[in-house]
């Protein structure tokens, strides 16, 4: 009876003849590691900081050479010392020898994990040598002996791991060749399934969020891919973990499989038969994916995805069939049988999308099991619009619930939503009359639940549980100022970057005869309204979303050690070992009409008439009608038209959108119906679109500059964001408004889109 001893012991002569023959390899590896890395840093040392990026860039596994080692020669290795088995002869000498089976085995793996780890780790010991401080950035050291140990031992699950699937792909083929395309195939086959599968969900399921944790999972199959896709060349303790167990758990799999090879399959494609069908599947699938996709792509028909899919699974059916059996003649009748059987398992995989079988569209987080969540993704019409990044926390850059009220409407506005899912899952909701939200449910015990969907912004508006949701106070609490300050803190790493001044400029932006705070006392008492309107906004503020009425710009900067301020836009300056710095100018508040505290502390201080909107400065106001009704494309004649709403009469027909574009250059790919002009009576000067204007036959409204204003002022008044917009009919007035005048007396300007659901005060 064989000693249970055998199955752990090892050659020590077959070790050391496999460490002489196949020693270049080692060198070569060596050799890729040191000049990538060490050699590098001696190069540099006595200015090691040049290199500082560079060097983070080694240690965290991010550097190209290195992953390349990482994976070539591990698979190199396991193709050099196992190449026996792929030679009769080979095979004939090696049995032929006094160690068994076992020792054989381990003899070789041991010999070619040994082939492919020691040049890393020598090159870890050269590194700990040089060990020396070197501060990035944010004044963090990249060198240490924790950073280079953490190197060496990520690099070495990455390699073990490699080297012992390449070790498998060695015990199942027949041939050298086979081996090494075997090695390639079975490292990345999970992550290449779990990667099609997440694509079949994403195109199917309604809600699937491919961008949480399914990537992470996807990348975290294979160490290779999660150093990579985690970011810092780190490995958390379940990770490790994992890739130890699939480590032993693959090679007791190799070691029994090599036991049961049989030496007269030498020679054929797969040693284990039992793999055949298995890999003609992998084979089928893959060819279904990705022709399937690539008929999709041509004019993203559903059809031609299932025609392409067909095709694509026909052909490479019979392309792994051949590879697998490396034979032409695989048109039999035990080929139809497998191409059936494969057939009816994607069909099974294809429908279990499709249908939904699982109920994932469904699905909805009980509320006892929800610990806490977050809801990302959300652009709001909220002050702080365009800066959102700056308050949003966590790992998904959204906003965290964790009250037990919050969370019920949290839950209660998915249900919403799912209750509403006939008519939101459709291709027709898209733009300015939509929003998307992600949710994120963290359970008790289980899995995250995440979902993300585009509602129509009139669904969201209308919800109590949104309601209860934003005004809130974890919603509140995450959109002040102070909040704001920290992320900015921590975003550029340095504390002392401090309020320096507010710019207060009109909606257009134009920045001409704007209003400026550097006040201290002052800029506080502007934020302190700033905040509290941002704290009483409602719901009902939300859903009307009416224009910006002026603009407050909030810069901060680092003052040096002699107390100067420094632009971001020009310097940059350096204290002693502090590294650089720069100043930003990060936040900016549009003042909408429910901003009442920020509108009246602008007027007490006398700034109000500084930056509101001049009627008298308009030059003019060009009101535009959108009706997808009345817009009409000749396709035969390639040219853009309206059809007059009285009489059914061609208007702007002849004009093709090359000819619009070319003469224009406005890049609109539909015609607009100018209604009307209104002149304002400020300072004239030639505009980019008069000839335009020329052109279009438009009515000019208002007998007297002080009409004419007036109805500016109205259309200002009345004017909505536009996300209210809707995607059939509305109107829109181009402001054009005079900011300075040249040495010519040629007006410069601003242009900007006033929206409006109606203009009946117009007279139209």
């Amino acid at each position: 009876m064989r000693s249970k001893a055998s199955y752990f012991s090892i050659s020590a002569p077959l070790l050391r003849e496999n460490l002489r023959r196949f020693w270049a390899i080692s060198l070569i590896s060596f050799l890729t590691y040191f000049l990538s890395g060490p050699f590098t840093v001696l190069l540099h040392y006595s200015r090691i900081t040049s290199v500082r990026s560079y060097l983070q860039d080694c240690l965290q596994n991010e550097h190209f050479f290195f992953m390349a080692a990482h994976m070539i020669f591990p698979i190199a290795a396991a193709v050099a010392v196992f190449r026996y088995l792929h030679s009769s002869g080979s095979v004939a000498i090696m049995n032929a020898l006094p160690p068994d089976r076992s020792r054989m085995f381990n003899s070789s793996y041991l010999s070619g994990l040994l082939i492919a780890e020691v040049p890393m780790l020598l090159n870890g010991l050269i590194f700990l040598l040089l060990v020396t401080p070197v501060y990035n950035y944010e004044a963090v050291n990249v060198f240490t002996y924790g950073a280079v140990f953490n190197w060496m031992f990520t690099s070495f699950l990455i390699i073990a791991f490699i080297y012992t699937v390449s070790v498998f792909a060695g015990a199942v083929t027949g041939t050298t060749l086979y081996h090494f395309l075997g090695a390639l195939l079975f490292n990345g086959v999970v992550p290449m399934l779990y990667l099609i599968l997440i694509a079949f969900a994403q195109f199917y399921l309604w809600g699937f969020d491919d961008s949480g944790l399914h990537m992470e999972l996807c990348a975290k199959f294979h160490p290779f891919s999660g150093v990579l896709i985690h970011g810092n060349g780190t490995f958390t303790v379940l990770q490790s973990l994992f890739y130890i167990v699939m480590i032993l758990a693959v090679l007791v799999l190799s070691s029994f499989l090599y036991h049961k090879r049989k030496m007269e399959k030498v020679g054929d494609a797969l040693t284990w038969r039992k793999l055949e069908p298995c890999i003609t599947w992998l084979f089928a699938f893959l060819g279904m994916t990705l022709i399937g996709l690539y008929f999709y792509s041509m004019d993203n028909e559903e059809p031609m995805l299932y025609l392409g899919g067909f095709i694509g699974f026909l052909i490479f059916f019979f392309i792994g069939r051949m590879l697998v059996k490396k034979t032409l003649k695989v048109f039999r009748k035990e080929s139809m049988k497998a191409f059936l059987a494969c057939l009816l398992i994607c069909a099974l995989l294809v429908c279990g999308f499709a249908f939904d079988l699982t109920g994932y569209e469904t699905r909805v987080p009980r509320l006892s099991s929800v610990e806490h969540a977050t809801l990302s993704r959300l652009s709001l019409p909220i002050p702080w619009d365009s800066n959102i990044h700056y308050f949003y926390n966590g790992a998904r850059d959204g906003i965290y619930f964790e009250d037990p009220e919050n969370l019920e409407a949290l839950v209660g506005l998915h249900q919403e939503i799912v209750d509403h899912r006939e008519e939101l899952d459709n291709d027709r909701l898209y733009g300015e009359r939509t929003l998307t939200l992600s949710f994120d449910f963290q359970r008790k015990g289980l899995l995250n639940l995440d979902r993300t969907y585009t509602v129509p912004r009139s669904l969201l508006y209308k919800s109590e549980n949104f309601k209860t949701l934003f005004e809130s106070d974890e919603f509140k609490d995450l959109f002040t100022i102070s909040h704001a300050e920290e992320s900015i803190k921590d975003n550029y790493y340095d504390p002392r970057l401090t309020m320096s001044e507010m710019v207060i400029t009109d909606p257009m932006h134009s920045y001409k005869g704007n209003a400026r705070i550097t006040v201290p006392s002052k800029m506080a008492e502007l934020s302190a309204c700033m905040d509290r309107d941002m704290r009483n906004m409602t719901a009902e503020d939300l859903a009307q979303q009416r224009q910006s009425l002026a603009l407050i710009e909030i810069t901060y900067e680092i003052k040096s050690a002699k107390g100067l301020n420094l632009s971001s836009d020009s310097v940059s300056y350096k204290e002693p070992d502090a590294g650089y710095y720069d100043a930003y100018s990060v936040l900016s508040y549009n003042v909408l009409p429910c901003c009442t505290e920020t509108i009246q502390w602008l007027k007490d201080n006398g700034l109000w008439e500084t930056v509101s909107l001049n009627p008298d400065k308009v030059l003019r106001a060009d009101v535009y009608l959108y009706d997808a009704e009345l817009q009409k494309y000749d396709s035969e004649t390639g040219e853009h038209y309206y059809l007059d709403p009285k009489s059914g009469d061609r208007i702007y027909a002849g004009v093709t959108t090359e000819e619009f574009y070319e003469k224009f250059g406005y890049g609109y790919e539909n015609l607009d119906l100018l209604l009307a002009t209104i002149k304002g009576p400020g300072l004239t000067g030639p505009l980019p679109i008069d000839e335009y204007l020329d052109t279009s036959k438009a009515i000019q409204l208002g007998e007297t500059a002080e009409e004419r204003a007036a109805l500016i002022q109205k259309c200002i008044d009345h004017a909505t964001s536009y996300r209210t917009t809707t995607a059939d009919r509305y109107y829109y007035v181009s402001i054009w408004y005079c900011t300075d005048v040249d040495e010519t007396g040629q007006a410069r300007f601003s242009n900007m889109h006033l929206y409006l659901p109606d203009v009946d005060f117009l007279g139209l």
